[in-house]
């Protein structure tokens, strides 16, 4: 995945993302956020929908609540546990909602077919590159690199002979819209063709964007580093190994130099990486 160059632009932009996500699960209020469908026709025709933990995906049960008012929303989660906030709110907002933790057991399946004959809306709380866990995890091309993804949902809904509905819920930091967006799906690939566009677009809007080191593999250049001061002091966090490293102002203005590369001649560009590798063990090449 290739850093853009607005970096700390999405970082600002996440953090008022996470402010608003919590306030949904603090306050226990969605007034303030407008919901757009814009496959609600499409939508009515499905029964099992999976999701990512993007935009106001909270809300994406409120949504279905609302085109489904005589049907009970069955939410697959990871572990109840993790997701008290947004039981709560479900259960504020009177939603008839029903919280079922995943497994592989045959009492499992066995709850699911019953429900699926009840004519239940199926909606996958866990974020789609998590997953449920299966003998055959794959790895996938996802922005400039690869992604470790996990295919137990999508087995869950062809166990229960239902087709897939991949649903995002953008959301627009300054107006409060949370446009709704889905498509029928029919293998792991194409999920992620479309969510790889939506985090490329907009990856502040990822709630897990800051973990994706954890199952993602980039073709990112080695040698980039971010530099950054918090609370008087000097880092520099190198890409690819994920490592933060405390620095002195000396360095830091080097590495801010290689930032204006593009400003300055080349001759400079190597003597700053040359000064700077010669010292330390960083091996820089550039800077964003």
């Amino acid at each position: 995945m290739s850093l853009p160059q607005n970096v700390y632009s999405h970082l600002r932009k996440w953090l008022q993302y996470q402010k608003k996500l919590q306030s949904i699960l603090f306050t226990q209020s969605i007034d303030q956020f407008n919901l757009q469908p814009e496959s609600q026709s499409q939508d009515l025709q499905n029964r099992f929908f999976v999701t990512a933990h993007f935009g106001m995906y909270p809300l994406i049960i409120k949504y279905l609540s609302n085109i489904f008012p005589d049907r009970k929303i069955i939410c697959l989660v990871g572990k109840q546990k993790s997701i008290q906030g947004i039981i709560q709110l479900t259960n504020n907002l009177e939603l008839d909602v029903q919280y079922v933790e995943v497994g592989d057991s045959l009492m499992f399946f066995r709850k699911l077919i019953k429900l699926n004959k009840s004519g239940a809306v199926f909606l996958s709380l866990i974020d789609i590159p998590l997953g449920v866990s299966d003998k055959n995890e794959q790895w996938l091309p996802f922005l400039n690199g690869n992604i470790k993804v996990k295919t137990g949902l999508l087995k869950i809904a062809k166990k229960l002979k239902l087709p897939i509905r991949f649903i995002v819920s953008r959301y627009n930091l300054e107006t409060n819209d949370v446009p709704i967006t889905s498509n029928t799906v029919n293998d792991i690939d194409t999920i992620f063709g479309l969510f790889s566009k939506y985090v490329e677009n907009e990856p502040y809007l990822w709630d897990k964007v800051m973990d994706i080191f954890k199952f993602y593999e980039s073709s990112m250049q080695p040698g980039m580093f971010i530099p950054f001061k918090l609370e008087g002091n000097f880092f520099a966090l190198d890409v690819s190994s994920h490592q933060v490293h405390r620095i002195n102002e000396a360095f830091y203005n080097k590495i801010c130099d290689l930032k204006a590369s593009k400003k300055i001649s080349s001759e400079h560009v190597e003597q700053c990486k040359k000064h700077i590798n010669d010292q330390t063990n960083f091996n820089i090449q550039c800077a964003v």
